[in-house]
């Protein structure tokens, strides 16, 4: 990838995600997000994407909220530009985007944690004609109970999409402009000798955001 370092390289996975899953918003217009206000990213404790969504999110002139429990990856959020970050273990996203919005909500959710309850506090913070984004995998059946489909279709008229389809080249094209910031994703870097460290380090997500193993060993 020319003009792409290769710590940059490793994250494309995520960036892409990302790039592929606005791309519902994009098409409509180019300003829809903008316009509509709020860009909600309800992250969890596990994934990278909504780090790299709410970049592209900004590039795009919308405004975003991030939902995180880690107060690391909070703190990443929100030295890349997120305009509010809170944790839903001690704030209630959903309370917190009608604080931010006046009452407006959001105009677009990407749920990135494939947690059914993440899912439906989603139908609660988008607006009504609002999007929902699925990006996470759901572990657990998410639950479609009468009253949240009639709030989804009959109430509030949403879109729900998902974000498969992978676009390398939107994503590449990100990182190289440097419109989405990558390398800040890397928190620890181990040798191949320390591989299961590495892994470790990665399960512990207060601590760690992405962890990159090197094809090398290292005393280090």
């Amino acid at each position: 990838m020319p003009g792409v370092r290769n710590t940059e390289r490793r994250q494309s996975s995520p960036s892409l995600a990302s790039r592929v899953a606005d791309q519902p918003l994009a098409l409509d217009s180019p300003h829809n997000v903008a316009n509509t206000g709020e860009a909600m990213c309800h992250a969890p404790v596990r994934r990278l994407d909504w780090q790299c969504m709410a970049q592209v999110c900004k590039t795009m002139g919308a405004r975003t909220i991030v939902s995180e429990p880690s107060p690391t990856r909070l703190a990443l959020a929100n030295s890349l530009g997120a305009d509010l970050v809170l944790n839903p273990r001690e704030t209630d996203p959903i309370k917190a985007v009608a604080t931010a919005t006046s009452g407006d909500m959001a105009g677009a959710v990407f749920e990135c944690s494939g947690s059914p309850i993440a899912f439906r506090q989603a139908v609660e913070i988008a607006r009504p004609f609002g999007k929902i984004i699925q990006v996470g995998m759901f572990e657990d059946s998410p639950e479609l109970s009468p009253e949240l489909a009639s709030m989804m279709f009959a109430f509030k008229n949403l879109t729900v999409r998902g974000s498969g389809g992978q676009r390398w080249d939107m994503a590449v094209d990100f990182v190289r402009s440097g419109q989405v910031k990558t390398g800040e994703l890397i928190t620890h870097r181990f040798p191949l000798d320390r591989i299961r460290e590495g892994f470790e380090t990665q399960l512990d997500p207060g601590n760690s955001i992405k962890v990159v193993i090197t094809p090398w060993s290292s005393t280090v």
